[in-house]
């Protein structure tokens, strides 16, 4: 049993790095955690839904509950949707960890 057990989660910037140890932090003290990364390299260009799969599937794997997103949070309109699937898909909305950046 983890501190976090029946809470839920959203990381941004969660396929890699820091956004990615915070998310799978989260799981392993029991959060159900929704791995957001829209994969963009550091300039912000492109887009690979790869990382937030790779971490949610890893997650889940060691017996977490994690689902994988891609959405730009650049765009207002779709961090409000992003929020509100979160919040549907895992059972409610706990915690919020923005990790997501880029390098300009």
């Amino acid at each position: 049993m983890g501190v976090l057990d029946g809470r839920t989660a959203l990381v941004t910037g969660a396929g890699r790095g820091i956004g990615a140890a915070v998310a799978e932090g989260l799981a392993a003290q029991g959060a159900a955690v929704m791995v957001s990364d829209a994969g963009v390299s550091v300039d912000g260009s492109g887009h690979d839904a790869g990382p937030a799969e790779t971490i949610a599937a890893a997650i889940n794997e060691r017996g977490g509950k994690a689902f994988s997103d891609v959405t730009d949070i650049t765009d207002f309109a779709a961090c409000e949707d992003l929020i509100n699937r979160a919040a549907t898909t895992l059972g409610g909305f706990d915690i919020m960890v923005n990790a997501a950046g880029i390098l300009r």
